[in-house]
């Protein structure tokens, strides 16, 4: 990879090893993994609006996990930032934006792959 190619944003042999060989296993888990993080992501939202620190913090952790299982490291990085920082203060809204758009790029990059396996 040059230095200008940006990374893909998940290490699919992560999973491929927890499948062992079995795409409709495989599959599954991005699939899982993708409608989950999708509805946590908007949750988020929600408790951003809502004002609720606590939760907030304990949806961004799980966030974070499930992205590192899967070997998202990009999101498991942002997520484990976000978790730190104030989620209502400009530097936690831009971490906010910048989870969304590599959610977003992650879910383009899994589409393609999960396309290919057929």
């Amino acid at each position: 990879m040059s230095e200008t190619e940006t990374p893909a944003p998940v290490d699919l042999s992560r999973i491929q090893a927890a499948a062992g060989g079995d795409r409709g296993f495989e599959r599954e888990l991005f699939e899982i993994y993708l409608c989950d993080t999708e509805e946590r992501l908007l949750n988020l939202e929600l408790l951003l609006r809502q004002e609720d620190a606590a939760a907030f913090r304990r949806e961004v952790h799980t966030v974070k996990g499930a992205s590192a299982s899967v070997g998202a490291a990009q999101m498991a990085r942002l997520a484990r930032t976000l978790e730190e920082t104030a989620p209502n203060s400009e530097a936690g809204q831009a971490l906010m934006r910048d989870l969304h758009a590599e959610f977003a790029r992650l879910r383009v990059f899994l589409a393609n792959y999960l396309a290919a396996l057929g």
